[in-house]
């Protein structure tokens, strides 16, 4: 009996260590871009599967004006 709860345990632990080392998290597919808006605000965009988000961006690499058409 001892003999078989210690394959067995091992059989689990190896199967466990098996699974932890060839599962990867899916990763969401995000492409991010900076922006202006009408009022000359910077801002980071991203867009993650159908949902794009708009963030006011500190460090943006854009110098924005303000928009005359918008």
């Amino acid at each position: 009996m001892r003999k078989i709860l210690i394959a067995a345990l091992t059989v689990f632990a190896l199967a466990f260590a098996v699974g932890m080392i060839t599962t990867t998290p899916a990763q969401a597919l995000t492409t991010c871009w900076y922006t202006c808006d009408c009022n000359g605000t910077p801002l980071r965009c991203c867009k993650s599967g159908g949902v794009t988000t708009c963030k006011v961006a500190k460090d943006s690499p854009l110098q924005c004006t303000q928009g005359a058409n918008c």
